[in-house]
């Protein structure tokens, strides 16, 4: 059954919408109504819904005056509350002639389609429209279905793609993902005793450019359960220590900026403006049980015969910033502190691109996830002693992880 939540305080306004959709076919029980931003929030929270409409005039309670923030209060929550189940297709509406900057920026960072209902424009027929439209495209993705289990992706082929394959043996037939890009893809045997299939790339160079485009490619064909970034980053020395492994939540790129201001005669300001992207918190409570293995970490480090730290590493979750280049200045890590994030543990070049592809995805969006491994510290002391132990920890955790929790990821999703 087709799931349509509409918020507004004026329900009344839609009966010739309805009406015009009882004629196509709809249902009654397509349709639930709530008037204010905390009812609208326990349903969120409650159900799965394909299509959400919201009214960007409402109330926050049943008993309060509508206002002009009641829409992005709404929108906010949706973005920002974990326990929100996240709508298949968002179409917000508003009366208001003029250009309201607050809502103007809300549907020009997401991929949501805002509707003005202005005197004279049969809006209740354009608004079936796009609801029509979405109730199929939804349809469409939902008989699509997810196709491979997993899809691991690496910045680079050696040393990061080179040690997953060795913890991956299965993964060794090469195929093309399309006349630009080749992946590889086999299997995994899971802790239960079942397969799961996989699916694992490299990009041709590192950057979030390439990994988000590759994530892309891969996203779209293949329609993976999850996608993992693995490999090598910079760690905060003062956090971490050589490779630790390092799960990045929140993700960003910490060169993003939301305007720069200068004057004549006077230097330049740059106003950060870092996009957040958070793993899933299912995942995440997951990854808090999968940390606590400190027997299989120690095995890693006590298997690796090549160069390695005195201690085996541990596994974290915590902020990690990506940017366009590789950091070998203490101040870049001192600068991000300041600017973006207090708590930042890791500098990279790819996870933001991964993130911000699989958001982007269209259903079924895949979860995504980041494990990297701490090869040097960022500063003018930075080598390449740790790099393969790194991508080594990496791939390892990334594997065994998949290993004991993927069955329950699949069960949830």
């Amino acid at each position: 059954m087709t799931k349509i939540l509409i918020v507004d305080d004026k329900p009344e306004r839609y009966r010739e919408f309805i009406e015009i959709a009882f004629q196509k076919g709809m249902q009654k029980n397509d349709f639930v109504f709530i008037r204010d931003v905390a009812g609208a929030t326990d349903l969120l929270r409650a159900e799965h819904y394909d299509v959400l409409v919201v009214d960007m005039c409402l109330p926050q309670n049943a008993w309060d005056h509508p206002t002009s923030s009641g829409g992005p209060t709404l929108f906010k929550i949706i973005r920002e509350d974990p326990e929100i189940k996240f709508p298949r297709y968002i179409i917000g509406i508003t009366a208001e002639t003029e250009k309201n900057t607050e809502i103007d920026e809300i549907f020009e960072k997401n991929p949501w389609v805002l509707m003005r209902t202005q005197l004279g424009v049969a809006w209740e027929s354009i608004l079936y429209n796009l609801v029509e439209h979405s109730v199929k495209a939804a349809l469409v993705e939902i008989q699509a279905g997810f196709g491979v289990d997993v899809c691991f992706i690496s910045a680079l082929k050696d040393p990061e793609f080179t040690a997953l394959q060795s913890q991956c043996p299965d993964l060794k037939a090469p195929e093309p993902i399309d006349a630009s890009a080749t992946c590889y893809r086999g299997s995994l045997k899971l802790a239960d005793g079942s397969d799961a299939s996989i699916v694992g790339a490299y990009c041709l160079r590192m950057g979030a450019v390439e990994a988000a485009l590759l994530s892309a490619k891969l996203i779209a064909k293949y329609r993976p359960r999850i996608i993992i970034m693995v490999g090598i980053c910079a760690g905060r020395e003062d956090k971490v220590a050589y490779g630790d492994i390092i799960v990045g939540s929140p993700v960003w790129d910490y060169t993003l900026n939301s305007k720069i201001i200068g004057e004549p005669g006077k230097d330049k300001k740059t106003l950060p403006g870092p996009d957040y992207i958070s793993i899933d918190r299912g995942l995440l409570s997951k990854i808090d049980i999968f940390a606590n293995a400190k027997n299989f970490f120690d095995m890693i480090h006590s298997n690796w015969q090549g160069e390695k730290p005195r201690h085996a590493p541990s596994f974290v979750t915590a902020p990690s910033a990506t940017g366009p280049a590789v950091v070998a200045d203490p101040d870049v890590f001192k600068q991000i502190k300041e600017l973006s994030h207090r708590d930042v543990k890791g500098i990279e070049m790819e996870a933001y691109g991964v993130y911000a592809a699989a958001r982007m995805a269209a259903n079924p969006k895949p979860l995504f996830l980041s494990i990297k491994s701490v090869c040097d510290y960022g500063d003018f002391l930075k080598d390449d002693k740790y790099q393969k132990y790194a991508a080594y920890t990496s791939a390892s955790s990334a594997v065994e992880f998949i290993k004991i929790h993927y069955p329950s990821i699949k069960n949830d999703r």
